[in-house]
């Protein structure tokens, strides 16, 4: 997996998010783990956003498997949704 380099957020007027979908390759084949998304989001892309995908957490809502939003917080992101979900 490339490392992407980015400005800090604040020097953005915009929050960017990365949706997890986007490394699904890495998390179905098992390179990646999934929970880790929001790590991997902050330290390797340097992003604040975090857009989760229920297909990683089969057998359950989307929203009770997914790491606190107080981790997210811990590393200033936030968990957002893309707007075709509730």
């Amino acid at each position: 997996m490339s490392t992407a380099s980015t400005a800090p957020e604040g020097d953005l007027w915009f929050d960017i998010s990365l949706a997890q979908w986007s490394l699904n390759k890495a998390f179905f084949s098992g390179e990646l783990d999934n929970l880790d998304f929001a790590r991997i989001t902050r330290e390797t892309y340097g992003l604040g956003g975090i857009e989760y995908v229920n297909q990683f957490f089969p057998g359950q809502s989307h929203r009770p498997g997914l790491p606190s939003p107080d981790e997210a917080a811990g590393r200033g992101q936030r968990r957002t949704l893309p707007a075709d979900h509730d």
